[in-house]
């Protein structure tokens, strides 16, 4: 869809909530309602202010999200997004999905928001742990009691999913980084082409111990990093015999202070001596 005039575009306010009750006003935090839909693209659909949070879990089928504060992605099953009180946004399928959703409000609610826990430019959760579609599934046996167990409770799981989600993303975020890290650790052993440098260099660049990082990247990599070292080096070898270079200067030039050394790890790697090579 083309957001390019998303500016110009109508926005319409939902209003069809319910009156809190008494208890529910008084704990701050409150379910306002749950349900799920199977929905067909609906062109020319204008952005929306819910006037309350929400959560829509995508199960099946593909859509896109768009808000003023997040901008656009697209979902699939195992995302969700979060809605936040007078936030123009809009939502829809490209074909066909299904979906479940959770509205709620009240003044903890907006604290939860203030704190960090949830964020209008971070609107977009990769939610493959289905913990909003679980907390959806306690809800509706519980939707329609009125006694203060059971409205605790629905508080309850509401602080519970914002937790779970908050620490998910937390934790994608930390994978990430350190997957980049590692790439970027990749690039600089394929350049360096001196025996001497130390694992533990690789280790301090992502922050890790010697012996977290060794786990990590064979976790990674498949290989320790001494093996992915010597692999790329004798690769690089066997560039430089192609080319007509001596064993010696092959050796001198990978950083072998020991050219016999050189030439037992060639042959360790390729099962030929560099001279049959």
């Amino acid at each position: 869809m083309d957001f390019s005039t998303k500016t110009a575009m109508p926005v319409i306010r939902s209003e069809r909530f319910r009156t809190p009750l008494n208890t529910e006003k008084r704990i701050g935090l409150w379910v306002d309602r749950i349900g799920t839909g199977e929905n067909i693209p609906e062109f020319g659909r204008p952005l929306r202010k819910l006037g309350l949070y929400g959560i829509v879990s995508v199960e099946s089928g593909e859509g896109f999200f768009y808000s003023r504060s997040s901008g656009e992605v697209n979902l699939y099953p195992g995302d969700a997004v979060m809605l936040f009180p007078d936030e123009p946004h809009l939502y829809d399928p490209f074909v066909k999905w299904t979906t479940k959703w959770i509205v709620w409000s009240g003044p903890e609610a907006e604290k939860l928001e203030d704190l960090g826990f949830v964020s209008k430019t971070d609107a977009f959760l990769a939610d493959s742990g289905g913990i909003a579609g679980m907390a959806y599934d306690k809800l509706r046996t519980l939707m329609n009691s009125e006694d203060m167990a059971s409205i605790l409770k629905r508080k309850n799981i509401i602080l519970e999913m914002i937790h779970d989600l908050y620490v998910a993303t937390k934790s994608n975020a930390a994978e990430s980084k350190m997957e980049d890290r590692l790439k970027q650790v990749l690039e600089r052993m394929r350049d360096c082409m001196n025996t001497g440098s130390a694992v533990s260099d690789f280790a301090a660049f992502c922050g890790l111990s010697e012996t977290h990082f060794r786990r990590v990247f064979k976790s990674y990599t498949g290989r320790s990093p001494k093996d992915f070292l010597v692999s790329t080096r004798i690769s690089r070898a066997k560039t430089l015999l192609a080319q007509g270079r001596s064993i010696k200067e092959t050796s001198i030039q990978l950083g072998y202070n020991d050219v016999f050394y050189f030439m037992r790890q060639f042959k360790e790697v390729t099962g030929l001596s560099p001279g049959k090579f």
